[in-house]
């Protein structure tokens, strides 16, 4: 057993397929789906953050800050100080196109998180959202057109704390 099918009242039928002598999957072919197995388990779609702990540095993070204002790695997390400008830590990540859940802890309130495709960060994929003191669960999807390098970005009115980021796809990947 490795995962229920799309629809478990329905017959699937499941072909092998061996791109190379080290690529095979197994397709399930359902009522008008498809499914894609490797490796004993389902493939999902990927988009993962680095160091999103900010355990010992800020390596991963670009700090798109307004200057004097500034984004640091400080104490395991990243520390949104603010000067006369706006301060923003922001991460490029490649995402397969598919629906994906952001986790993230912020310390303290008016955390502002937006996703784009690009790091003029127009907020495309999701726009600015704010967060308050607490742990999040955020859901986005990437389309077709926008899988690629995306970018994660955090900012604030005031000094926040921002920390334990990740990304998990929230769904296997499917073709319906």
């Amino acid at each position: 057993y490795v995962a229920n099918t799309s629809e478990n009242n329905k017959f699937h039928r499941l072909i092998p397929f061996e791109f190379s002598d080290t690529q095979a999957y197994v397709l399930s072919f359902g009522d008008a789906t498809l499914q894609f197995f490797k490796d004993r388990a389902q493939i999902s779609p990927t988009c993962t953050i680095v160091n999103g702990t900010f355990a010992s540095n800020f390596d991963g993070w670009t700090d798109r800050s307004v200057s004097p204002s500034t984004a640091a790695q400080s104490s395991g997390a990243m520390l949104l100080t603010v000067g006369s400008g706006i301060p923003a830590g922001e991460q490029a990540v490649a995402a397969d196109m598919g629906d994906y859940t952001l986790s993230v802890t912020t310390a303290t309130s008016d955390v502002i998180l937006t996703i784009s495709t690009d790091s003029d960060n127009d907020g495309d994929i999701l726009s600015a959202t704010t967060l308050d003191a607490d742990t999040h669960a955020v859901n986005f999807s990437i389309t077709s057109e926008q899988e690629g390098n995306i970018y994660i970005r955090f900012s604030s009115s005031a000094t926040a704390t921002v920390d334990t980021v990740s990304v998990a796809a929230a769904n296997p990947l499917m073709v319906t």
